[in-house]
């Protein structure tokens, strides 16, 4: 293996996988049962793809190439049967991507609005793996994807969207759109790896016009690619337009086609308080309808100008559930899909499945041998006696401590345990104590418990809802705010390549 080099590990999958322990970083790999597939990869090379039953020691398969950044965090498990897999510098703690899960929930989303989708797959794809999702996207027929970063847009254009290369017109090529700002100091990546660059703020087309004057041949051979993010209510990036004064939008439309080195590609907007629920009296919908009513008016002049056909986005996963208007008209080409894609849903729990869980094992399970305090701050006090399990995850990972007032909770084979005492920046502790209650026995170290479930609704005890109302953020926020140190798994029944 190169120095510094990660692999990843990879198996047919038929189910979840029951995991000790997860690792890559470490060529000795101990397997309990039998794999049907297993290969190491490197970028998008096969190394070795071993068959047979109790491979104990792949120590023997070289590794050629390295990863990137972004593949660095990503590791690859999926199993025929459950199975028990040791790798000895694992800490303890992974999330559980369900490859299947995005594909239909990416399907679902097709069936609804009958339009092209944007994945948007910023955040390291909410948390649960750029890398592999975007590819699973892509072979779901995903041929346009957004990202918040230009990091983001070169791991994507690099190495996973590797092959597609080619010009601005060729038509096999992802689109990838990056909506947040890019600096016009570096616009050339743009333009090398056919990136489409959002217009930020009214001022910035000027300094990108200079950089495209500075370098006109090479613009002039290849334009980049532009966005225009309407302001139409967010106040928080893009051009500001209300209804009745869209003048500085169309202005910026007519300067873009104007330069030889510069297309316009995109025309989009940012629905504020789409996420709150559809009420006909609130200001929630009164503000939405207006955002889309002001959005088709700056696309009505512009084609009234004879702009050419653009790219139109208006809904988000939020108003693709509650606003058809935001994506049935005809003058709208395309849905940006966020949250959907990743089981987020705030009205359909039924239809779309979540896509991660996040899990951990028991690095400790100990009994007090006297009462006292446990944790920094002894803000927790234990009795003699009592059973103390310490799993290795904490707020560094994206564990958080429970707000005043709350608490935060486990589950380990389906008994909810309460975490006690102060979460640490890589640990935490859980009472032990229910589980013995309920089973007679005493876990292991080793154990797996749940942190986060793949289950929809506020009804599970450790949904994404639940942690989020615990830690007063969002369901997105506790799922993309699970940190790279995290092992990542992922599973797949089907047989996407």
């Amino acid at each position: 293996m190169p120095e510094g080099g990660l692999a990843s590990l990879s198996v047919e999958a038929r189910s979840f996988c029951d995991v000790r322990a997860i690792r890559s970083g470490s060529v000795l790999i101990q397997a309990a049962y039998s794999f049907t597939q297993l290969h190491w990869c490197a970028g998008d090379s096969k190394v070795a793809k071993p068959r047979g039953s109790k491979l104990k020691d792949l120590s023997h398969v070289s590794l050629v190439g390295t990863l990137t950044p972004d593949q660095r965090d990503e590791y690859y498990l999926t199993t025929t049967e459950s199975q028990h897999i040791d790798i000895s510098d694992f800490r303890g703690s992974y999330r559980v991507t369900d490859l299947d899960a995005i594909s239909w929930n990416y399907r679902q989303i097709r069936e609804i609005v009958h339009k092209k989708i944007i994945a948007v797959v910023k955040a390291r794809a909410y948390g649960c793996g750029l890398a592999s999702v975007a590819k699973r996207l892509r072979d779901e027929g995903c041929d346009f994807f957004a990202v918040a970063t230009i990091g983001a847009a070169c791991a994507l254009r690099e190495s996973v969207f590797v092959g597609n290369r080619g010009t601005t017109n060729n038509v096999s090529e992802p689109t990838i759109l990056v909506l947040g700002h890019f600096p016009p100091e570096i616009l050339g990546v743009a333009r090398d790896l056919s990136l489409t660059v959002t217009i930020s703020d009214p001022d910035i087309w000027c300094r990108y016009e200079e950089e495209i004057r500075r370098e006109a041949e090479l613009f002039h051979e290849k334009p980049v690619r532009f966005a225009i993010n309407l302001d139409t209510g967010m106040s928080r990036l893009g051009v500001p337009v209300r209804s009745g004064n869209i003048g500085m939008a169309l202005q910026i439309a007519r300067k873009i086609r104007d330069c030889r080195g510069a297309t316009l590609h995109d025309l989009y907007t940012h629905l504020a308080l789409a996420d709150q629920l559809r009420d006909e009296t609130s200001e929630a919908e009164e503000v939405t309808l207006s955002q889309i009513r002001t959005t088709e008016e700056v696309v009505r002049a512009l084609d009234a100008e004879g702009a050419g056909a653009l790219n139109v986005h208006v809904a988000n996963s939020k108003s693709i559930e509650q606003y058809q208007e935001s994506y049935s008209p005809d003058w709208i080409t395309h849905v940006r899909a966020g949250g959907l894609i990743y089981g987020l849903a705030i009205l359909d729990h039924q239809r779309f499945r979540r896509s991660a869980k996040w899990c951990a094992t028991l690095a400790r399970v100990e009994r007090m041998i006297a009462s006292g305090g446990i944790g920094y701050g002894h803000e927790y006090h234990a009795t003699a006696g009592q059973l103390i399990g310490t799993l290795s995850v904490g707020f560094a990972d994206g564990y958080l401590p429970a707000k005043e007032g709350q608490m935060n909770w486990v589950r380990l084979n389906g008994i909810a345990l309460p975490v006690i005492g102060r979460v640490s920046m890589d640990m935490c502790m859980v009472d032990l104590e229910p589980y013995v209650a309920a089973r007679g026995v005493s876990p292991e170290p080793g154990d797996v418990v749940d942190l986060l479930s793949s289950e929809q609704g506020p009804e599970d005890l450790i949904s994404a809802e639940n942690l989020g109302r615990r830690w007063g953020l969002s369901r997105a926020i506790v799922l993309s705010g699970i940190r790279t140190r995290v092992s990542a798994i992922y599973t797949s029944k089907s047989t996407h390549p």
